[in-house]
């Protein structure tokens, strides 16, 4: 990761996927009619058994600045290291590859970066579109959990945010002994460094399945299999 090669509002896109074969389009979608020709997208697959994989593959044949990575490690901290260690740009945007980026939500986060130099990284209000276990009907649509009105700054967050990638350089990677709670230990290293900032703006739709459909399907696939999601 090399924060210093890139132009200005560059940023590095870091999509992570397991079996996002459903939603992954989606994201990527929205991503690249955001991207600038200077910014990246960086998609890591952690061992899908779907069409994830295929449909990324063909994505990153179109488009040259999509970066197609896969590995087998397990958990979302070893795909989001693999991202960082490509990332190249001023700034690093983390999104999980079942969110849909909110087209505006680039501009008023890169605002609050140029007015605000104790802000160290980002994040935004997401609505949860809730499907139900096969993925062909939304039974739910949360606008916003947390009821956000206000800017403010905040002790922790969810896996998807932005961040300095400057900032991000010195923080180090992620744990990837974790594999829940992994974004609160992140968190607490980027507040050495910063403030965490939630702004009361739209960042996606988190195209998500019940709680315990998804778990189901973690476990079966052998997710959690290495350490196990209730490691410390």
């Amino acid at each position: 990761m090399d924060s210093n090669s890139s132009p200005k509002t560059s940023i590095a896109f870091v999509v992570i996927a397991h079996n996002e074969e459903a939603h992954i389009a989606k994201c990527l979608d929205s991503i690249i009619n955001i991207a600038k020709n200077n910014c990246q997208i960086i998609v890591v697959d952690s061992g899908s058994t779907d069409r994830t994989s295929m449909i990324i593959m063909n994505y990153s044949q179109k488009y040259s600045n999509l970066i197609f990575c896969r590995t087998d490690k397990k958990g979302p901290s070893a795909a989001r290291n693999i991202g960082l260690k490509n990332a190249k740009c001023e700034y690093t945007f983390f999104i999980d590859g079942d969110v849909k980026l909110e087209a505006g939500f680039i501009d008023h986060a890169l605002n609050e970066f140029q007015s605000h130099e104790q802000t160290c990284a980002i994040a935004g209000v997401l609505s949860d579109v809730v499907y139900n276990s096969t993925n062909d009907k939304i039974i739910a649509y949360i606008k916003d959990r947390y009821n956000r009105q206000v800017r403010k700054n905040v002790d922790r967050f969810g896996g998807i945010f932005i961040v300095r990638s400057s900032i991000a350089c010195r923080v180090g990677l992620w744990d990837e002994m974790l594999f829940s709670h992994e974004d609160t230990d992140y968190a607490v290293r980027l507040k050495e460094f910063g403030n965490l900032v939630a702004l009361p703006h739209k960042m996606g739709d988190h195209h998500t399945s019940l709680y315990e459909d998804r778990m189901l399907r973690m476990l079966r696939s052998g997710y959690f299999a290495s350490y196990g999601i209730f490691m410390r």
